[in-house]
This record gives C-alpha cells, structure tokens and sequence, in this order.
C-alpha cells in the first residue's frame, strides 16, 4: 500500500470585543497544525499521485519522501524512519499507546505515559518480521526476526481455508475456536499437568494428526492465527527477558487494525511472562515510517533555511 501523511492548519475568525467601547474586532487565528494520514491501496498507484499533484504539490515541494525498495524517489532508510515515527507518537500523542484488557467493562486500557520512553522493543510484522531494541532517538539495534509471520498466515490461511483476502481470513478467525482443532493439555493427561492448566494448548492442530473429522473454516483459521500469535509472542519475550526490557511495542501489517491478532499476541505475552512485560499497541501503528520520513524532510527543510540565512548574512 500506499501511505501519505502530511499536516495542515485552519486558519478561522474569532471576534474580539472590548469592553470599554464596547467595539469589535475581528482577529484571524490559526489551529494548531493537524496531521493527517491517507493510505491508498497498491492497484491505486494513479490516484496516490494524483491526490499528491492536487493537493500537496506547490512551488517549494522539491523532493518527496519515501520508503521501501519499490520506490524511484528520494529514498529514506526505512528502519531508522519507522523508529522515528515511534518515538515521535510516543512523545507527542496523548494516548498513543494502549494494552487489551482482561476486564469485563473495558476492552483495552491506556496506560500511564512514562517521561522516557527508552528503551522498549519493536516487533515489527509484515511480510517479514523484526525485532528492534530502541535506546534513544537515533539509537538502536536489530536483535532478530523470523520467516514466520504475517505473510505466513495469509499464505497458509489461504491454502486452508480458501479465503479471498487478508481481512477475510481474519474475520474467520475471529469467529473460529482453537481448541477444536488443537490439542489441549487435558487431551493428553486428563486434567492439568504440573503448572500447565488443563485447558492450555499443547500442540497446534495436534487433533487433525489423529482424526479424520472435517474442521471448520473458521476453526482452522483460529488455530493458524494462534500458534503464529504464540511464535511472535515467544520470540519476543525471549529478547524481551535477554535485553531486561518490560515493553514491547508491536506494528505492522499483521497488526494493523487487526484486534484479532492483537489480542491474541495479548494473551500469549501475559501468559508466558505472568505480567511482566506489556505488549502495547499503538493508534498509528500503520503509519510509523511515513511519519519519519516526513520528519526526515522537515529536518531538512530547518537545515536548508538556516544555511540559506548563513548565506545572506
């Protein structure tokens, strides 16, 4: 897909009236800048450009940034710019962040915001996946990845079950139950096994090993999304735990606007480390390297003006 974020300010009228002589007069003020995200799917290649030319394009706009290797443009290092868009929603977004929540009454909780952010990991999943530790602004280390992710689940979701798109496969999740497909601690011992809960999953589609009942669409679905939740999550506590870090920020298409997989990445997090570590979400989570790009660019901007006014001077 295609991602664009830019800002913008309303300028608006406000009457000011003052009170000796009772006379009025009309100030134009200006809104505090907005940032806005617009995201255009990869067959709309067209109308992405044409929206650029229509709406953002004017006499200053030189250059236009972007990210990943498809791209012919002035291109920008995708990893430190989705590491700049992270920090700056952490820092600069009120409610950014937030974790599912284990309550009847509500279904995710923000967490109070912490003066600093550092450090904290980022699971990035995708079509890849990685596995970041963040220590300051510009400081930070690619400390793994997998080949299982997010493309793995769309890849085997669709040989199993048929589904026509990304989205779709998640919807039959969604409604699917794991434990009809998986086999459970009980299944093998008849109740719970030392600290193990009876009704903790031992073996991912283990029950289609050993019968030859059809299974639903639905129920494999969850199963998939399951034990790919379970290696995300597993892999990211072990760095977590090696790096003595207690927060894990994850992103990326296997995220995005997903709350399927993120509640199943959730529960996997809580369950393997007690509560130990948080695994938080993020509101803009789709939109981190578009936003370090732009930043990247308004850096630039700053840099050029202030040597431009060293040259006049």
């Amino acid at each position: 897909s295609y991602k664009i974020t830019y800002y913008s300010t309303v300028q608006h009228e406000v009457t000011n009236v003052h009170s000796g002589n009772h006379a009025a007069k009309v100030i134009p003020e200006r809104n505090p800048a907005s940032l806005h995200f617009i995201v255009f799917q990869n067959g709309n290649i067209e109308t992405c450009l044409d929206f650029i030319k229509d709406h953002l394009m004017n006499a200053e706009t030189k250059v236009i940034q972007a990210t990943g290797e498809e791209h012919k443009v002035d291109e920008e290092d995708e990893m430190l710019c989705l590491i700049r868009g992270c920090n700056f929603v952490l820092r600069n977004i009120p409610n950014e962040a937030f974790v599912f929540a284990n309550h009847p009454d509500s279904e995710f909780m923000f967490p109070k915001t912490c003066p600093d952010i550092f450090p904290y990991l980022l699971v990035n999943v995708g079509s890849g996946s990685s596995i970041l530790k963040v220590e300051s602004e510009d400081t930070f280390e690619l400390l793994g990845g997998s080949l299982i992710n997010g493309r793995t689940f769309w890849g085997l979701g669709k040989l199993l079950t048929q589904a026509k798109s990304f989205d779709e496969l998640l919807q039959l999740a969604s409604k699917g139950q794991c434990k009809n497909v998986d086999l459970l601690v009980k299944d093998i011992y008849d109740g719970s096994y030392l600290s193990y809960a009876e009704n903790i999953i031992a073996c991912s589609f283990g029950k289609s090993a050993i019968t030859d009942q059809e299974f639903s669409k639905d129920d494999l679905a969850a199963s998939l999304l399951h034990m790919i939740s379970s290696h995300i999550g597993q892999l990211a506590c072990l760095h977590a735990k090696l790096q003595n870090i207690s927060r894990i920020y994850f992103g990326g298409l296997f995220i995005s606007g997903h709350p399927s997989s993120k509640r199943s990445i959730s529960n996997v997090i809580t369950f393997l480390t007690k509560g130990d570590v948080q695994a938080l979400f993020l509101r803009h989570e789709g939109y981190l390297t578009v936003i370090g790009a732009s930043l990247r660019r308004t850096e630039d901007d700053i840099q050029h003006k202030g040597e431009v006014q060293r040259q006049s001077i």
